[in-house]
C-alpha cells in the first residue's frame, strides 16, 4: 500500500512539473524596446520664463485656472507642480499663452505643456456663439470661457489632486505590471497624466521574438494599480498603414 501511494504521489509530481514547463515554454518571449532617457527627451521643455509683464499676468492666471479646474489646493501646487517655461505664440488668427512644467508626486515625474488663447485678432469671426472680446487681451473669465468650450486649441490638463501612489518605487511598479503581463519583460517608456481620471500612469513596452513587426505596450495606474495591455506593430510601413486604414 505505501508502495502505491509513493507511486501515485510521483506521477503527480512529474504532471505539475510538465505542466509548469509546458506554461514556460508557450509563455511568450519579448525583448526589451531601449527607449532615450526619459528626462533626457523631455530636456525641451526646460525653457526661459517669459519676463514680461503680460507673461506673469497670464501665469498667475494660468495657476487661478489649473487650480479651479482640479480643486488642488496652494500647497498641493505648491509641492507637486513645477513651472518649467512660458511663452507667448503669435498665429495668423490671434496670440496664445503657453506653459510647460512638471508633475512630481513622490519619485513619479510627468511632463505637460497648458496653453491657451489671450488675444484674438480683429474680424476673426470664430466661435461666434461665445462672443469673446477681438482685438484685446483676454480676461480671466474670457480664457475660462475659451477653455470650456476648447477655442483656438485652448486647453488645461485635467490632474487628480491625490498624492498617494500605490507603489514605492519605479521598480516596484515595473516588477507589478511584468508580472501582470505573463512576459518575461518589459521596459520603461514614461509616466504620463491619464485624460480621463487625471492619475498618474507608468507606460512600458516591448518587442515579440516571434512575430514580425510585432510590440506590446503595458500601462500601469499608479494611483489605483488598474493595468492595460496593448499590441500594436513597433512601426509603421506602408502596407500596415494601409491595412489598418481598411
Amino acid at each position: 500500500m505505501r508502495n502505491l501511494i509513493f507511486v501515485l504521489q510521483f506521477i503527480l509530481i512529474m504532471i505539475v512539473a510538465s505542466c509548469d514547463s509546458n506554461n514556460e515554454n508557450s509563455q511568450e518571449k519579448v525583448s526589451c524596446i531601449e527607449y532615450p532617457d526619459y528626462n533626457y527627451r523631455y530636456n525641451w521643455i526646460y525653457g526661459p520664463l517669459c519676463p514680461s509683464d503680460t507673461c506673469q499676468k497670464y501665469v498667475l492666471i494660468w495657476k487661478a485656472l489649473f487650480m479651479e479646474k482640479n480643486n488642488l489646493s496652494p500647497q498641493y501646487f505648491k509641492d507637486h507642480i513645477i513651472v518649467c517655461s512660458s511663452g507667448n505664440n503669435v498665429w495668423n488668427e490671434g496670440i496664445s499663452f503657453s506653459i510647460c512644467y512638471k508633475i512630481k508626486i513622490d519619485w513619479a515625474v510627468a511632463y505637460n505643456c497648458d496653453q491657451f488663447v489671450i488675444k484674438i485678432n480683429k474680424g476673426n469671426t470664430r466661435y461666434p456663439a461665445l462672443d469673446l472680446p477681438k482685438d484685446t487681451l483676454l480676461a480671466k473669465e474670457d480664457i475660462r470661457l475659451a477653455l470650456d468650450h476648447r477655442a483656438y486649441s485652448s486647453s488645461i490638463l485635467l490632474l487628480s489632486n491625490n498624492d498617494t501612489l500605490k507603489f514605492d518605487s519605479k521598480e516596484e511598479a515595473m516588477g507589478d505590471l511584468i508580472n501582470t503581463s505573463g512576459l518575461n519583460t518589459l521596459c520603461f517608456s514614461e509616466i504620463d497624466v491619464d485624460g480621463v481620471t487625471g492619475h498618474m500612469v507608468l507606460y512600458a513596452g516591448a518587442q515579440y521574438e516571434n512575430k514580425f513587426n510585432s510590440c506590446v505596450q503595458g500601462s500601469l495606474d499608479l494611483m489605483d494599480g488598474k493595468t492595460t495591455f496593448t499590441d500594436s506593430p513597433c512601426y509603421y510601413t506602408l502596407n500596415s498603414y494601409s491595412e489598418n486604414n481598411n
